[in-house]
């Protein structure tokens, strides 16, 4: 929350608190004994398709109706916690909790988009150690790791329309709908909707992975009232792992009074998901006893 009320300047620089393990680690050599920093962001966001802008087609280019999918962002709550300990006149060391990355979104049932997007979840936790040493006469230097835990899920309803249509042409030993005359092609397409209304296919896919970067930092006072600070994170690339499954799937039974049953689907599915690296320069002066100048 310090960081934000400065629109996150001079975060490289700026060791006022145990916040610092995640600005910059050689921030800690900057404070003395015991420190502990937590908090919490609270997330309300009123978020939702603008009116007007929510008609779709299905996989036949037929349209169809529904909602603007209400919305979609629930409130969330992000918690934070951060430890620094003066080991000795030279040495410090650190350990911080939060969550880097995140996202959910969750369209009502009957979203025109629902074909493309029902539920869409990023969680991220990030574990924290780092150490820092400073030589006395100003400098300092810290490392860190982030020891980082991701799970995501991507979910949408399956749309069946065109897979019922290609089962009732082979069916027919035609390849397209042109081939069928115009009473076939209502009865084709009639059947389609019908399959289509009938099951609520879902497709799920969730994955999870742990990474690991590492942040190096370093802070150097150029005069009592100056600061400067470097800080260099690593990049990684998170292999969420999991699975995809198919609900509600229909299978043709060949039995003209129950023609169709039910069954899932399921996948072995990896998600890529990349991490970017970065680098961070702040600068701290003290202009006088009430007036601290930031810049990053």
């Amino acid at each position: 929350a310090c960081a934000m009320g400065a629109a996150n300047a001079g975060m490289a620089a700026n060791a006022e608190n145990a916040t610092t393990v995640l600005f910059n680690p050689a921030g800690m050599s900057q404070l003395s004994g015991t420190n502990i920093s937590f908090g919490a962001a609270v997330l309300d966001i009123d978020a939702e398709a603008k009116s007007g802008s929510y008609s779709a087609t299905d996989s036949l280019g037929q349209p169809y109706a529904g909602s603007n999918g209400g919305d979609i962002a629930d409130p969330a709550v992000l918690p934070n916690i951060y430890i620094t300990h003066e080991v000795s006149d030279s040495i410090d060391v650190g350990f911080g909790i939060h969550a880097p990355y995140g996202l959910a979104a969750d369209y009502d049932n009957d979203f025109t988009g629902r074909y493309f997007a029902d539920k869409t979840e990023l969680t991220a936790i990030s574990f924290t150690p780092a150490v820092s040493v400073n030589n006395g006469q100003g400098l300092s230097m810290g490392v860190a790791l982030n020891i980082m835990y991701a799970e995501g899920r991507l979910s949408k309803y399956q749309d069946l329309r065109s897979l019922a249509v290609r089962q009732q042409l082979q069916a027919l030993g035609a390849g397209s709908l042109g081939d069928l005359t115009p009473a076939q092609q209502a009865q084709v397409l009639g059947g389609a909707n019908q399959l289509a209304d009938s099951f609520d296919t879902y497709a799920d896919v969730e994955g999870d992975d742990v990474a690991v970067t590492m942040r190096v930092g370093f802070q150097y006072d150029l005069s009592p009232a100056t600061r400067i600070g470097l800080t260099a994170q690593t990049g990684t690339e998170l292999e969420l792992e999991g699975d995809m499954k198919i609900s509600q799937f229909p299978v043709a039974t060949g039995n003209p009074a129950a023609p169709y049953t039910t069954t899932t689907l399921q996948e072995d599915v990896t998600v890529p998901l990349a991490i970017p690296e970065s680098i961070t320069v702040g600068i701290r002066h003290q202009l006088n006893d009430t007036v601290t100048l930031l810049a990053g």
